[in-house]
């Protein structure tokens, strides 16, 4: 897994090269943070929020605390921006992408 740090903010993330689903864990939210991400082949991209924190993919649902969403779909992405202390909000998704609830 590749834990993130706050320091990456607006980077850019993929699964190019990836033999098995890519796993990135996001840093503890604070507000304006950015992060996206990209999957490229179809072994998968997995995106887990730190503790306490959730995802929120807009009117698709919340993870739970700590919680992940995944795509395999080649072409899929997704920006994250944490908009408080503790939730992730997606502002662009493109193709499927599912939560752990």
């Amino acid at each position: 897994p590749n834990v993130l740090t706050a320091i990456e903010s607006r980077t850019v993330l993929t699964n190019e090269g990836a033999t098995a689903e890519n796993y990135e864990t996001l840093p503890a939210a604070a507000a304006g943070l950015d992060f996206i991400f990209i999957c490229q082949d179809a072994d998968g991209i997995r995106v887990t929020a730190a503790a306490g924190d959730t995802i929120r993919l807009g009117t698709a649902g919340v993870s739970a605390a700590a919680g992940f969403v995944r795509s395999t779909a080649i072409g899929s992405s997704l920006r994250l921006v944490a908009i408080n202390a503790v939730e992730w909000m997606a502002t662009q998704i493109v193709g499927t992408w599912t939560i752990d609830t």
